[in-house]
């Protein structure tokens, strides 16, 4: 045989073993859950995913490794690829998760500029064209409520106003602050339409979830054929994972982050108090935390929001054109859960 022949049958061999794994991959479900932030994203990864015995979850420290921390001229497709096989070989599960919120770009730089949702849908399409698709949305006065919140605890020292509107003046392929736009939700869930096909992109309401979490998670696993066993993780979803501050603690907290530079999300520290400043804040978040639970003990569960008049004015007439979109391209009743319409 000659030397032609011998890596003719060879390159047949190589060809023949990949279609028999790309066929054993497909028996294995794979789902992306993109976002957004603030929608209960750390419950669905911690205590809900893991709690069910049909599906496993990608660590989100190996995902963002690969997935995130790659600079566009540095990412290997191909090891993507690669890796996808490989978890998809070693879990064994009828479906796999790879969770994380930052997939759908950091909510206090717009989306990274508004760049990395796109870049990262594309990485995922590549490395998976027959993955399902998880977005959770919530109604945007709820959810920038919800961001300004973190924005503070992470260390931001900025008015709502002042976070709201001043950064929006900054140009977003310099400086990316944060971005109204990030949160049109049906600019990005009909990229992933696009992509992946309409049935196979998911899109639940937050709203739905913290209504009757029960019936939420029945719904979604039941996409993916897995409801028989979901008791467990029903179970799960009853404590509230990483709770926002209370509208006391904001103020108080905006205050004591003049006092530290360990974030930088906001560079306006007058001194860095270091430890001391730590312990302050941990002793407020305590308080604060201790204070939540005892209002929902007795029943009262809501709270009131941080966002200012202009705020709510703007957010209410700036979303009803992408909300009436959202609805059109998912059918989520949007006027149910009180979205801007």
């Amino acid at each position: 045989m000659s030397v032609a022949q011998i890596g003719e049958q060879e390159m047949l061999i190589d060809v023949g073993s990949a279609r028999e794994e790309s066929v054993s991959d497909q028996d294995s479900l794979i789902c992306f859950h993109v976002g957004y932030h603030k929608t209960g994203s750390t419950l669905l990864q911690r205590k809900v995913f893991p709690a069910h015995p049909d599906v496993s979850v990608v660590p989100m420290e190996e995902s963002q490794s690969i997935l995130l921390d790659q600079r566009e001229f540095d990412y290997d497709r191909n090891a993507t690829k690669e890796w996808i096989r490989r978890q998809r070989r070693q879990h064994g599960t009828a479906l796999l998760v790879v969770s994380d919120e930052e997939f759908s770009g950091n909510v206090h730089t717009g989306g990274n500029g508004g760049f990395l949702p796109a870049v990262i849908a594309d990485r995922l399409q590549d490395a998976a064209p027959d993955a399902h698709i998880l977005i959770v949305v919530r109604r945007q006065d709820h959810m920038l409520d919800s961001v300004y919140r973190q924005y503070v605890k992470r260390g931001g020292t900025r008015s709502i106003d002042a976070y709201l509107f001043d950064r929006g003046k900054r140009k977003r392929h310099r400086f990316p602050g944060f971005d109204f736009d990030h949160f049109c939700y049906d600019k990005m869930i009909s990229r992933y339409q696009e992509l992946f096909g309409r049935e196979k992109v998911h899109v639940l309401a937050y709203e739905h979830l913290a209504y009757d979490s029960d019936a939420f998670l029945k719904d979604l696993f039941t996409r993916f054929g897995l409801e028989e066993r979901c008791g467990a993780a029903l179970a799960s979803a009853s404590s509230r994972s990483n709770r926002g501050l209370g509208p006391g603690a904001t103020s108080i907290m905006r205050v004591l982050n003049l006092f530290s530079r360990e974030d930088p999300i906001d560079e306006r520290a007058i001194v860095h108090l270091g430890k001391l400043r730590w312990v302050m804040a941990n002793g407020l978040l305590g308080v604060d935390r201790a204070v939540s639970q005892a209002k929902e003990r007795v029943g009262l569960t809501t709270r009131a929001s941080v966002l200012s008049r202009r705020a709510e004015s703007f957010i209410a007439e700036y979303y009803r054109d992408s909300n009436a979109r959202l609805a059109e391209l998912t059918g989520l009743d949007v006027r149910r859960w009180g979205y801007a319409l």
